[in-house]
């Protein structure tokens, strides 16, 4: 390995140990271009740097200070997503980081962005290395923070100015330059290696309708040229009930062609800028303040996903990815004394190869929220599970097999509301390969005085009572091609 080799590694890991604690972070220079980027979350990889541009549009960003927001059409995704960001000096030159992290919490379903949860402007949060306590505390106040909330804002901060110190002490240890154009070095190297996969990849378009079980039909095409992945949404239809961000929807465009790049490879500037995303008319997925984004963030963004990646594996790589039918099913209690959010998954889809998988039937939900589990929800006597498991014969059939769908019921122990998002189920329609959709989502009150509720797609709320159940049954994954019992 040459010198170089090795500095462009070095500074590769440097970059990695720095975005390491956090659940979605991106490191940036003057310039808004996007030097690396870590996530787990499609969203987030087209709204980072979105985020970075408005924020340096209020405020300078030319001190240490931290400035702070959750604002969905500043750089966001959902409301419970909060995103920091500071400066640092790296190799002579002024460079930003980015991050995010989660708050559990579902806010009430509403047709005005204004109105959902908690909203927080580009505002800072540190002045001269000390956080803002009162302010914080007063955020902290809302019902759908909380203690918890201040705890983690306090932990992000501190993690921040850690690993600013920790590159800097590494920068001096190792053998790192200090030279200006090792970042344009490191661009260089990793256009490179994009360039090379990008050389493999076929050349074409392919387009899909997906009309959703809600009413919003997704219409998209998808043209690869050898120079840039280009979505095309032109046709796709207004809202009936969901809405998400152009930026939104470009990150999960982006995630689709991330799907066929190695595991290893470095997501910057470099990738980010050859995806383009078009839209016409009052696309739902071009959503302008005062939408409401919270059920499309949450259920949208993994459909838009799963169909970008579809679209890109036909033209990119000639094969089949399967197309999921379901995104997972939000519950939220609201009791006078806690709350608790719930995330329940479907069975995923199968695929030329493979079979579907069946999903965890039980405690998905402790992956969201480490405070309040179901184990406490039934120690203080509000919420109890009364039956968990795979739900049989929900899957898919084909010559592979969907997977399992799960179901569950709780018994209200207390009064208390329910926000519920069930996502919407897409049609399959003839434009596409033969797939055989399991079956779908379900969500039923039994009441106590014996009467049952069926609730309807989408995001609702609803008052549940002492002595009423809560039946959930998600969908099992679409099985792929005739079982090899029928003729072909």
């Amino acid at each position: 390995m040459s010198i170089e080799s090795t500095q462009l590694a070095l500074l590769e890991h440097c970059f990695k140990m720095m975005v390491a604690p956090f659940q979605a972070a991106a490191i940036l220079n003057q310039d808004g271009k996007v030097l690396y980027l870590k996530s787990f979350i499609p969203q987030d990889i087209g709204t980072l740097k979105y985020c970075f541009k408005t924020i340096k549009s209020y405020f300078p960003l030319d001190n240490e200070d931290i400035i702070m927001t959750n604002d969905c059409y500043s750089g966001g995704t959902l409301p419970n997503a909060f995103s920091f960001v500071n400066s640092f000096t790296f190799s002579q030159q002024r460079l930003f980081l980015v991050v995010r992290f989660y708050q559990p919490f579902l806010c009430e379903p509403t047709k005005d962005h204004s109105q959902e949860g908690v909203k927080i402007p580009p505002m800072p949060i540190t002045q001269k290395k000390q956080i803002q306590t009162p302010l914080l505390q007063a955020m902290g106040s809302h019902p759908l923070l909380g203690p918890e909330f201040v705890d983690n804002v306090e932990i992000t901060i501190q993690n921040i100015w850690k690993q600013i110190k920790g590159l800097n002490q590494y920068l001096i240890k190792s053998l790192v330059p200090t030279q200006k154009d090792i970042l344009q070095k490191f661009m260089t190297h990793t256009q490179n290696e994009l360039l090379k996969t990008m050389n493999e990849f076929g050349h074409g378009d392919a387009k899909i309708e997906l009309p959703l079980s809600t009413g919003e039909v997704i219409k998209c095409q998808f043209n690869f040229d050898g120079e840039g992945f280009i979505f095309n949404f032109s046709g796709t239809s207004s809202s009936q009930q969901f809405f998400l961000s152009e930026a939104a929807t470009l990150g999960c465009c982006i995630s689709g062609v991330l799907s066929l790049l190695k595991r290893d490879f470095i997501v910057n500037e470099n990738i980010l800028a050859r995806v383009v995303v078009n839209f016409t008319g009052q696309c739902f997925l071009a959503a302008k303040s005062p939408a409401p984004v919270t059920a499309g963030g949450l259920v949208l963004s993994s459909q838009i996903t799963n169909l970008s990646q579809f679209l890109a594996n036909k033209v990119l790589s000639h094969r089949f990815s399967s197309l999921k039918n379901t995104s997972p099913t939000f519950l939220q209690f609201h009791f006078d004394s806690k709350n608790w959010l719930e995330v329940i998954h479907a069975g995923s889809s199968s695929t030329p190869d493979n079979e579907g998988v069946n999903t965890s039937p039980l405690y998905d939900h402790q992956l969201i929220d480490q405070q309040n589990t179901l184990q406490k929800m039934e120690s203080i006597g509000i919420l109890k599970m009364t039956k968990a498991g795979f739900r049989k014969d929900s899957f898919g059939k084909g010559k592979n097999k969907g997977g399992l769908g799960q179901f569950r019921e709780y018994k209200i122990l207390k009064p208390c509301r329910l926000t519920y998002l069930v996502s919407p189920q897409a049609q399959f329609g003839k434009d596409l390969p033969p797939l055989n959709a399991g079956l779908g989502n379900s969500l039923q009150i039994h009441k106590k005085n014996g009467s049952k509720v069926d609730l309807e797609f989408g995001f609702h709320k609803v008052e549940l009572e002492t002595g009423d159940s809560l039946s959930i049954l998600t969908a099992g994954g679409s099985g792929y091609g005739k079982p090899e019992s029928e003729s072909l």
